[in-house]
């Protein structure tokens, strides 16, 4: 909603009182009358999960809703969501449909379908082909795939992520918390709910082809970045007291142009 509004002043002042429920109805009798603006935030409120429960299923909704109104951004983010099958089943060719809509006066939609047009996908935006690995070690099993993304990839991937960088954190094993820690030295971000657009989708369908898992066992892709002197020092990808265990990593190198630096597992 414009930050001008009359209905987000009332609901912000709502807020403030701490009460998000009547900020929430309010917001919903607004929605009921056909306000966009009102359904895109409470659309962001339900995926937030901070001020009302998160309900997907429900944000979906209530994103259709916004993007038929006119509010682009919902209409991005519900492109996203069909696509990964988030909040519901999965429609790509409604997500595909969603970007060309877009595409006239979203620049951002019109990035994401050059590209996707790029990729040998079928219908569900897997790959049609399973990428090339070259073994290096049978025990434990490690490979490269040279090539796995192309220049434009790597670029897209890198310029939609840099805004969002932010000081590397670690999981510590006596809280669970996430803590700054000088075993890991970087910035990073994570291409969550709000921001695994088509493309990102698409990589990540790549991404489980090439591990042989499927596309949803996947966590978030990550974007690293390491600045000279950084580094994340020797560690295990597993996450402590966690059932729901990692059990595949692949690192993507997004650019070569650095001096020094290398992993070793």
């Amino acid at each position: 909603m414009n930050a001008a509004s009359p209905l987000l002043a009332r609901v912000n002042a709502l807020l403030e009182r701490r009460q998000p429920r009547e900020a929430a109805a309010l917001l919903s009798e607004a929605v009921r009358a056909g306000d966009p603006h009102a359904a895109a935030t409470l659309a962001e409120w339900r995926i937030a999960g901070a001020v009302i429960p998160r309900d997907l299923s429900q944000a979906r909704v209530l994103l259709v809703q916004a993007a038929d109104g006119g509010i682009a951004g919902a209409g991005l983010l519900l492109a996203s969501f069909l696509a990964a099958e988030v909040g519901g089943e999965a429609d790509r060719p409604g997500a595909m449909a969603w970007l060309a809509r877009l595409a006239g006066r979203a620049p951002a939609a019109q990035a994401q379908l050059s590209l996707l047009a790029a990729m040998d996908l079928d219908t569900e935006g897997n790959p049609r082909t399973t990428p090339v690995q070259e073994p290096v070690r049978t025990a434990p099993h490690i490979a490269v795939s040279r090539a796995f993304l192309n220049d434009a990839e790597c670029a897209y991937l890198i310029g939609a992520g840099q805004p969002w960088l932010r000081p590397s954190v670690v999981v510590d094993p006596a809280s669970g918390q996430m803590i700054p820690h000088p075993v890991r030295r970087s910035h990073g971000m994570m291409f969550g709910v709000h921001d695994e657009d088509v493309v990102v989708n698409a990589i990540n369908r790549r991404i489980a082809a090439l591990s042989g898992t499927r596309f949803a066992q996947g966590a978030p892709l990550q974007l690293l970045r390491y600045g000279p002197g950084e580094e994340y020092r020797p560690h295990f990808d597993t996450l402590p007291n966690e059932e729901n265990q990692r059990i595949v990593t692949v690192i993507l190198y997004l650019g070569d142009g650095y001096d020094g630096g290398e992993t070793r597992f």
